[in-house]
C-alpha cells in the first residue's frame, strides 16, 4: 500500500512538473513576442529634429543655418549610434530568451517521457493489484467450495456402540 501511494506521488509530482515547465514556456514565449515587438518598434524608429533642437540651449535666440546643420548632424549620429546600441541589447536579450525558451522544452520533453513511465507504471501496479485481488476472491470461493464438500467428522464412539464384533472384542478385553 506504500509502494502504492510513492507511485500515485510520483504520478503527480510528475504531473506538476510538465505542468510548471508548460507554464514557465508560455510566459518565456510571452517574454520573447515582447521583445520581438520591442525589436521592431526601435528598427522602426526615425530620427526627428525638434524645434528646441534649432534653439540655442543658453541664449534661447534661434540657430544660424550653418549650425542648425551641423546640430542637426550630431544628433542624427547620437540617434543612429543609440538605436544601433538598442537593436544590439535586445538582440542579446532576445537569444538569451530564445536559448532559455529551447532549454524549458527539451527539459519539457524528458519530463513528458518522465511521466509517460510513471503513469505506465502506476497502471502496470494497478492492473497487478485487481489481478491479485481477483485471484485471492477466487481461492476465496474455492476454499469455501472445498470446506463444503468435507463430511463431518463422524462420532466413533457412537458408531462402535452399535458393532456388534467391537462389543464382543471390547467384552473380552476386560475379562
Amino acid at each position: 500500500n506504500a509502494d502504492r501511494e510513492t507511485l500515485e506521488n510520483d504520478v503527480m509530482d510528475a504531473q506538476k512538473n510538465v505542468c510548471d515547465t508548460e507554464r514557465s514556456i508560455n510566459e518565456t514565449e510571452v517574454l520573447l513576442g515582447d521583445c520581438r515587438n520591442d525589436y521592431k518598434a526601435i528598427i522602426a524608429s526615425q530620427f526627428v529634429l525638434s524645434p528646441e533642437d534649432m534653439v540655442c540651449p543658453t541664449c534661447k535666440r534661434p540657430l544660424d543655418v550653418d549650425d542648425i546643420q551641423a546640430k542637426s548632424a550630431e544628433l542624427e549620429a547620437n540617434f543612429n549610434a543609440e538605436k544601433a546600441e538598442k537593436v544590439k541589447a535586445n538582440v542579446e536579450k532576445g537569444k538569451g530568451i530564445k536559448a532559455k525558451l529551447e532549454s524549458l522544452q527539451a527539459t519539457l520533453e524528458r519530463q513528458k517521457k518522465t511521466m509517460a513511465d510513471k503513469e505506465a507504471r502506476h497502471r502496470q501496479v494497478e492492473s497487478d493489484i485487481t489481478n491479485a485481488e481477483n485471484e485471492i476472491k477466487a481461492l476465496s470461493l474455492d476454499l469455501v467450495s472445498l470446506r463444503a464438500n468435507v463430511p463431518a467428522e463422524p462420532d466413533y464412539d457412537k458408531a462402535l456402540e452399535g458393532d456388534e464384533e467391537y462389543s464382543s472384542l471390547s467384552a473380552e478385553k476386560e475379562s
